[in-house]
Formats: structure tokens, sequence, C-alpha cells
């Protein structure tokens, strides 16, 4: 945490640029850890001009059958 950042090691995908449709969704795909666990996403939402709009976040868990 130098500088004062957030420590994002954990961050399995980051779209800075993604941008949602007329009904202000979006979707998208991304992998997960193998690792059967717990993890957590957490979306925030800003507008153009960069003010902050909006935040939610869920719990999921990922089951490895392989395992």
């Amino acid at each position: 945490m130098s500088l004062g950042l957030e420590d994002n090691r954990n961050t399995l995908l980051w779209l800075p640029q993604a941008t949602a449709d007329g009904n202000g969704e979006m979707e998208f795909e991304f992998y997960t850890s193998d690792i059967s666990s717990l993890f957590s996403i957490v979306c925030l939402a800003y507008e153009l001009s960069g003010n902050g709009i909006g935040e939610a976040s869920k719990l999921f868990k990922v089951l490895n059958p392989s395992k």
C-alpha cells in the first residue's frame, strides 16, 4: 500500500472504459480462480464527469468439481 493506494493484487477484472447501455445495464464475462472459495465482486459506477453514481457488491462461491 505504497503512496496510499489500495492493494489491488486480487483484482480479477478492471474495465475502466466499460459503458452501460441506454437502460444503464452492462454484461461482461470473466474468469475466476480455480480455488473453491468465497469471493466478492464490487462494482463502482461513475459519470463521464467523474462523479460517483453507484456501488454494488455481491458474494459468490466458486466450486471446483475436479478437486
